[in-house]
């Protein structure tokens, strides 16, 4: 994919793309892992192989969506080494910072296996996902992105087919009904889904998500209450919840 004029003279991406020239180059093509697991045996066995493919790009949108990427990054970080990629939204940058190298050790991602990249605008945080994800040494890489459709959606599943690594977009905002090329499309809100509920007390537990995986490709859509355990490094359910279909869980709630 050729960038647009202006980012060609953006000298910071242009010493990104060599970058990941020089790793791909550099190395032999990792060992293929078809799926990294999640850990909680109602997610996997919700996820067609039993975890999220490699070779794929997942979407994750919500007021939580943040946290449960970073946790998702961990699970794939920990499946199979290689370089791992971060590029944030410039404004998303200013209004939040930049990401916490101690919290994502917690989650246990190193961070000298991550590649920080500021980006201005979606455009060029798309850019730079799909020249990651072509990358043979980039196990996963996030994008944060306010809009995307099917078309820049497709360019990303082709890239990451052609590398091997995962795609993970991040979408702090809700997803809507628009087609995506993405193989799992995750709604996920921090703590209880239900706007009724008061908030929570102050606690020392672990993240605690609701996650709706509603849509994936060869599978039922379902909902899990999660969190992530930072000392197994890995999901496990919050609440003792059944693996159900979304449909159900819904009619339930009703």
């Amino acid at each position: 994919m050729t960038p647009p004029t202006d980012l060609a003279r953006n000298a910071a991406l242009d010493a990104l793309a060599r970058r990941l020239g020089r790793l791909g180059g550099g190395a032999e093509r990792l060992e293929a892992v078809p799926v990294a697991p999640l850990g909680a045996a109602s997610m996997d066995a919700a996820l067609p192989g039993g975890g999220l493919r490699f070779g794929a790009v997942h979407e994750v949108a919500g007021s939580g969506a943040a946290g449960f990427t970073a946790a998702l990054l961990a699970r794939f970080a920990a499946a199979r080494q290689g370089a791992l990629l971060w590029c944030q939204h410039r404004r998303r940058l200013h209004a939040e910072g930049r990401l916490y190298a101690p919290g994502l050790r917690q989650l246990g991602v190193d961070p000298a296996r991550l590649l920080m990249v500021e980006a201005k605008d979606d455009t060029e945080v798309l850019w730079v996902l799909e020249e990651a994800l072509r990358s043979p040494a980039i196990t996963a890489a996030v994008g944060e992105v306010s809009e995307v459709d099917l078309f820049r959606t497709r360019r990303l599943q082709l890239a990451a087919e052609a590398g091997g690594g995962a795609g993970l977009l991040l979408r702090p905002r809700e997803i809507g009904v628009e087609p995506s090329a993405a193989a799992t499309r995750w709604r996920v809100w921090s703590g209880a889904r239900d706007p009724r509920a008061p908030p929570p007390r102050p606690s020392l537990a672990p993240p605690r998500w609701t996650a709706e995986l509603w849509r994936v490709k060869g599978a039922v859509p379902a909902r899990f209450e999660v969190a992530f355990d930072e000392q197994a490094l890995r999901f496990h359910l919050a609440a003792d919840l059944a693996d159900r279909p979304l449909a159900v869980g819904r009619q339930q709630a009703g």
